[in-house]
């Protein structure tokens, strides 16, 4: 291995978090795009992000300096029609990967994230408030209300006790 990292504080540099896009698929109020203004279409490659080969070649480059572990964060990640693939280049070189992620499209994908090398996953979640997320969220979409539920489904409410059950006569 080559010569190791170490921060101004003399610690060790052992992982590095690689930002793959700056794209989401949300429109949260704290977030802006970072300069890229509204994100019609997130799916879209945009122009200043990172190939596939240029984060292969930061990741070779990061293991000559002894870097352990790898993070990939956004925007969101998996916007990014190829991020299977960048894991699947960045484990042959520092196996240990991770993403952070909202969430919503984590469903359809997590098993070829998981085959191409994927070895944890942070969620970030707002707010456990539906209504707080909301007004984070700006446009919450029926998938992603759908993936809220099933992460924390409501409590039914409770009849009272002497009320009638079944039909009324």
């Amino acid at each position: 291995m080559g010569s190791m990292l170490v921060d101004a504080f003399g610690r060790e540099v052992t992982d590095i978090r690689i930002s793959v896009t700056k794209r989401c698929n949300f429109g949260c109020i704290y977030c802006h795009d970072e300069g890229l203004g509204p994100v019609l279409a997130p799916r879209m490659p945009h122009e200043d992000e990172m190939s596939a080969d240029e984060i292969e070649r930061l990741v070779r480059v990061a293991r000559e300096f002894d870097i352990r572990s790898v993070k990939f964060t956004g925007g969101e990640p998996l916007v990014r029609l190829d991020m299977e693939e960048i894991i699947d280049r960045t484990v042959r070189q520092i196996p240990d990967v991770s993403m952070t992620t909202n969430g919503s499209m984590l469903a359809k994908r997590a098993e070829t994230l998981r085959s191409a090398g994927l070895k944890r996953v942070n969620v970030s979640i707002d707010s456990l408030d539906p209504t707080a997320f909301e007004e984070i969220r700006k446009e919450l979409e029926e998938t992603e209300k759908k993936l809220f539920d099933l992460l924390f489904p409501r409590q039914p409410e409770k009849k009272p006790a002497d009320a009638p059950q079944g039909k009324p006569q």
